[in-house]
This record gives C-alpha cells, sequence and structure tokens, in this order.
C-alpha cells in the first residue's frame, strides 16, 4: 500500500482516539514487544510497523489541516506524506479518477513548494490514489465556471504552469509512479517530473483534440518524445498503452502493476543515495540543454558546478572511493 493511502484519512474522521493517545499506544506496544519473550521479532516488527504507519498519519493529517491556521477542505484532495529519504504527493481524488481542480493544482504547487527547502527529502514522488489513474486530466465540470473562454483561461493556466513550473524547478529529483491513466493534464504533470514509471496497465493520452481546447505549452513533449510522435499524440488525441509509451520514450520503464510502487520505492531510494548537491547540478544542467539559446542561465548553472567542487560531500566521496567504502552524503 503506498504512504500515506486515502484510507488512513477516512479512518481519522471516524475514530476519536486524538493523536498523542494513539502515540503512546502504539509506543507501548512497540516496548511490550521487546520485552515478549515469546514472539519478541515477530511483535517488534509489528508494531514498529504500526508506529511508522501512524507517524506518516500523523504528519499527512497535520499537513493537510493546518496552514497559516486552517486549510480549505479542498486541499485534502492532495496528501504529503514525508518518509525521510523519500516523500510523496498524492492527488486524493480517486472517485473522479484524480482528475486536476484548479484547487488541486494549486495544492501541488504549495506542497512541491514547501518540500524545496528540506534538506531531509531527496527524492519526490507523484502519484494518484488507488489503482485505476495517475491524474486523468482536468475536472471538466469545473471548465464552465471557471474555464468558460479565453480570458478566464489565462488565470487558469497561471495556476496550472505555477504547479508544473514548481516541479520542474525543484532541486529533488522527482518521479511520476503512473499507476492507471494519464491523460491531459496528467500528462504534463508526468512530463514535469524528472522521471516516469509506468504500471503495465497505464494508458497516456492528450484528447485536446476531442474538447476543442489547446495548450501552448508543449515543450516537454516535444523535447521527450520528438516532434513526430509529439504531432501523434497531439493530432490524434488517441490513447497509447504503456509499452507504445515506453518505445517512444513518454515513460522511461514500464513494470507488472503489483510491483509498481516496490519497484519506484527501491529506484527512488537507490537515487537517493546520490550527492544531493550533484543530483541538483545535474537536474540544471538537463533542463540548460532543453531551452532555448536565449533562456539558458549558464552562470547558474557554472554556480551549482562549482559548489559540488567546493563541497564536504566532494570530499567524502573522493575519500569513500578511496577507502573502498560507502559515502554519506549530507547535501554540504
Amino acid at each position: 500500500m503506498a504512504p500515506c493511502h486515502p484510507s488512513h484519512r477516512e479512518g481519522s474522521k471516524s475514530q476519536t482516539l486524538d493523536i498523542a493517545s494513539r502515540g503512546r499506544f502504539l509506543a507501548t506496544q512497540v516496548w511490550m514487544a521487546r520485552n515478549d519473550r515469546a514472539r519478541p521479532s515477530q511483535l517488534i516488527r509489528r508494531g514498529c510497523a504500526d508506529l511508522c504507519d501512524w507517524s506518516r498519519w500523523c504528519y499527512a493529517e497535520r499537513f493537510e489541516t493546518t496552514e497559516e491556521g486552517a486549510m480549505s477542505a479542498e486541499q485534502s484532495d492532495i496528501l504529503l506524506s514525508i518518509e525521510p529519504p523519500l516523500a510523496w504527493i498524492v492527488v486524493n481524488r480517486p472517485a473522479a479518477r484524480n482528475a486536476l481542480t484548479r484547487a488541486v493544482w494549486r495544492g501541488i504547487a504549495a506542497r512541491v513548494d514547501s518540500l524545496s527547502s528540506n534538506a531531509e527529502v531527496r527524492v519526490v514522488i507523484l502519484r494518484g490514489a488507488g489503482e485505476e489513474a495517475f491524474m486523468a486530466g482536468a475536472d471538466i465540470t469545473e471548465f464552465p465556471a471557471i474555464r468558460a473562454d479565453a480570458r478566464a483561461t489565462l488565470e487558469y493556466d497561471r495556476d496550472t504552469m505555477r504547479a508544473l513550473h514548481a516541479i520542474e524547478n525543484l532541486a529533488q529529483p522527482t518521479i511520476a509512479m503512473i499507476n492507471g491513466a494519464c491523460f491531459g493534464g496528467g500528462c504534463s504533470v508526468a512530463l514535469a517530473c524528472d522521471l516516469r514509471i509506468a504500471a503495465d496497465h497505464a494508458t497516456l493520452a492528450i484528447p485536446a483534440a476531442r474538447l476543442g481546447l489547446a495548450y501552448p505549452f508543449v515543450d516537454n513533449l516535444v523535447h521527450t518524445v520528438g516532434k513526430g510522435n509529439a504531432a501523434d499524440i497531439l493530432l490524434s488525441a488517441r490513447a497509447l498503452r504503456a509499452d507504445e509509451a515506453l518505445r517512444i520514450g513518454l515513460v522511461n520503464r514500464v513494470v507488472p502493476a503489483a510491483e509498481l510502487d516496490s519497484v519506484v520505492r527501491r529506484y527512488a531510494l537507490q537515487i537517493a543515495e546520490g550527492a544531493p548537491l550533484t543530483l541538483a547540478a545535474h537536474k540544471a544542467a538537463i533542463q540548460e540543454a532543453t531551452r532555448r539559446e536565449a533562456e539558458r542561465n549558464p552562470s547558474r548553472l557554472r554556480t551549482l558546478v562549482a559548489r559540488c567542487f567546493d563541497s564536504d560531500d566532494y570530499r567524502e566521496g573522493v575519500a569513500a572511493f578511496i577507502e573502498k567504502r560507502k559515502p554519506k552524503f549530507f547535501g554540504r
């Protein structure tokens, strides 16, 4: 089960046990397990797992219900779970196939921004709740009210672009865990991530041509799959199966659906072992390589590269290689 699963929140609404009491209860379970001579290992594992599960639930619940004193109900459609060195951002609208409302776009930007200065988080994973959809595009039921014409669409697009830019510009690597349908705006989110890993049942599409709308920002799509494949996706509006998406480079890997969570987690932990300053510099270098000449910022990239060579992590990496041991990086 993915971290911060919606069932955690549903349970929190129905239980009257306060957070502190629940924490004390589970901590006591762990302590008792350590002193149970009959099945100590089994009980410790079970108690520790319960306590870790509670701590993730507690963090997500606290984040969802506090932001300058209060947070709107719509913001609960976005869940944030931090399990250092990983963080998970989950669009939590499974009944709507995780369709992206304007509030969800704003919530994604806020969650991503909140992680930018968190040194404990080395990799960020974005996914949709449930097993049917990653993000099945924009919530079209909102369009008559907030995207009725070109002028209203400009305001809507500002929120969309802010979320996408937040993902792209995040120093930490990002992974889109595509656990089902990935349509329209969902593809934009996936393409804003550095890496995309899909379940074998996933389908990807940008069906704008069937809705009469158009996307002005297709740079990431063209850079990722090339002009010809981008034209196929945008003009035909057809859905691509996961294996075809892999063939054209739209996703990096395809794995059996039952293994998606574990594969993504292992891969993210592997990335997280790298030096954080190096990961940030390489992300910036990739972005610079795909920008137009007039938009490039070579001085910023040179600064990021120089920071790596002046860092304690660089000295640690060299020493660990010479001493034939695993390095310990701290991002400084």
